[in-house]
């Protein structure tokens, strides 16, 4: 049993990707957390094991250590090599800490992956609740509107609210869930570890994440789409369209750049000419899964509005797990293709 004065205010870690060292409150030892900078999963040492490691230093050290100050006390720590890409510094660590991933990179482990282990399956069943809920909301206020008019005005102001708040809160959680699946995923790990557990306040700062990536998207969408109105005639389909193929590489680019701000990555927009194949079989995938997801929903609206609110839910977060998952795998390889690069640059 350590001293209880021997215990310090704060225990340090570092990030073994980015190498960003973090200093949460001690009774936080022994707990996963997100690097402030890249978001990849750190495991913080228990109490008993950051004393040994402070004993171990204090012994091989002839100074006195400097005191360790919060992290939003202290200045930012630079990162060792600036240009070094996330997604070759997630290779490296996949190589040398986690086992291979499945051999086919996009079917293995992908379309079963909400249901397969039971950590998966509690979060899915929560995005699922969520947005059924959400959904039968919606289905509850249009008919009221419908069947009583202006005089159901109250109550529906009453239950759009509620509505409201239920999918906000649902939807940052889906972001901090999709946001886990793809980091864990692009380090090559076949199960996620660091699932989003530190409360509704880091789910909404994905959710910030998130949203801004999908608005600079969809605003960098309206340039190809005014450039082909003349030819085609129609805007909106084609800003939906381009929009639909332009998160997902901003998602990654942000995931990726130095600045989230900026979501500019060169290792990921000369993917698209490295390995084209890959991205043209995420992209098939993906229209494969919206594809079935929504016209299982135009079916259930068709047959009952009911219904239709409640299975939006699994299908949502079924959509949302799957998705996430096959964006991952691309980033994997996205990763494995730039560690061959520097490799070959090296020899």
């Amino acid at each position: 049993m350590s001293d209880p004065s021997d215990i310090p205010k704060y225990i340090h870690a570092n990030c073994k990707v980015c190498g960003t060292r973090v200093t949460p409150k001690a009774k936080n030892a022994g707990r996963r957390l997100k690097c402030p900078d890249c978001e990849t999963p750190i495991q913080l040492p228990t109490i008993e094991q950051y004393l040994e490691i402070r004993r171990d230093q204090a012994l091989s050290e002839t100074r006195q250590p400097e005191p360790v100050e919060p992290y939003g006390m202290r200045e930012k720590v630079e990162r060792a090599e600036a240009t070094v890409s996330v997604f070759r510094e997630l290779a490296q660590v996949k190589r040398e800490e986690a086992p291979p991933p499945p051999q086919y990179t996009f079917f293995s482990n992908v379309f079963e992956f909400p249901w397969k282990t039971t950590d998966a399956l509690l979060r899915w069943a929560l995005l699922a609740v969520g947005f059924s809920v959400s959904g039968l909301f919606l289905v509850v206020n249009l008919t009221l509107v419908e069947t009583y008019g202006f005089a159901a005005l109250v109550g529906v102001i009453f239950f759009v609210l509620f509505q409201i708040v239920i999918t906000i809160w649902t939807a940052a959680c889906a972001a901090s869930v999709l946001m886990s699946i793809l980091h864990d995923t692009a380090a090559g790990l076949d199960r996620v570890e660091g699932w989003p557990d530190g409360g509704w306040r880091d789910w909404m700062s994905d959710l910030m994440l998130v949203g801004y990536l999908f608005f600079v998207s969809g605003f960098v969408s309206l340039g190809p789409a005014r450039l082909l109105q003349p030819v085609i005639g129609f805007q909106s389909p084609i800003v939906l369209a381009v929009h639909a193929a332009l998160f997902p590489i901003t998602l990654l680019a942000g995931f990726d750049a130095e600045s989230i701000w900026l979501p500019w990555s060169r290792t990921i927009f000369r993917s698209l000419r490295i390995i084209p194949l890959d991205w043209l079989l995420f992209y098939a995938l993906t229209l494969a899964v919206v594809g079935v997801g929504d016209g299982f929903l135009l079916a259930c609206m068709i047959g009952s509005p009911w219904l239709f609110g409640f299975m939006l839910g699994p299908v949502l977060a079924s959509q949302i797990f799957i998705g996430a998952r096959l964006l991952g795998r691309l980033a994997w390889r996205i990763g494995e293709t730039a560690l061959i690069d520097d490799e070959d640059d090296d020899d």
